[in-house]
Formats: structure tokens, sequence, C-alpha cells
């Protein structure tokens, strides 16, 4: 008799990353493109690290919402990757890993509660709120 459904258990496994949050962590996305590693905490802050497979996590980005920071992803590729985040700021901002200079993609009413992009819309930013809109 099973149970489980067929789930595959594996070890758990913790790795430690340079330069972590200072509080809790809201978010966590992975690029589809590169070994890259987003967070969003309520410390404000959105981080990002190369995470090489069997390699050593490398620190490449941190930049700040002024609430807790609550959702991120990823945009693009390459040197041309860049982080979208949402915060509690009821901003959207956007930070490109080869240029970090830090823009607000867009607003909302109330905190942004999740961000999403897509390949086949570049620059294209969603971002959905507590203000129950979803915005482009």
């Amino acid at each position: 008799g099973g149970g489980g459904g067929g789930a595959v258990s594996l070890p758990a496994r913790t790795i430690s990353l340079p330069e972590p949050p200072s509080d809790s962590i809201s978010c966590l996305s992975f690029s589809t493109a590169e070994p890259l590693l987003a967070c969003a905490s309520w410390d404000g802050t959105v981080r990002a690290w190369s995470v090489p497979n069997g390699g050593t996590p490398q620190h490449v980005l941190t930049y700040r919402h002024s609430a807790p920071a609550l959702c991120a992803c990823w945009e693009g590729r390459d040197a041309a990757a860049a982080a979208v985040s949402g915060g509690g700021d009821n901003a959207v901002r956007r930070v490109a890993l080869g240029k970090p200079e830090l823009t607000e993609v867009g607003a909302h009413q109330a905190p942004v509660s999740c961000v999403a992009t897509d390949e086949a819309m570049p620059h294209m930013v969603f971002s959905g709120s507590w203000d129950r809109t979803v915005a482009v």
C-alpha cells in the first residue's frame, strides 16, 4: 500500500547565500534562461544571486522598495536580464543586471502582490495588486 500518489521524496539540501536579507522572504523566482535566483523580502530588499549548478552562489544585485518587497520575477536573458518586483509601497520596479539603474515601471493604489513577464512579449510587465487590478 503506498500512498503518496507517486510522489518522489528528495533529501533536503540547504545552501547559504551570501548577503541574505535581514527579514522574512516573501518570494523566490528562478530565471528560465540563466542560473539566477531573485528574492523579495520583508526588509524591503530585492536581491539576486547567480546560482551555478554545483557551484558557489554569487551575490549580483540588491535594490530596495520603501516598504516590504512582496514579489519578484525575471525579464529577458543574458546581459539584458532584469529583476522585476512589486512591493508594499505600491510600486513595480525593474533593475537590469548589466545596468543597475532602478526604474519604476508601474504603480497601483495598494500593495503589489504579484508580477509576471513573458519572453514572447519583451519589456511587458504584468502586475497584480491588493487594489484588485491587473496592470500592464
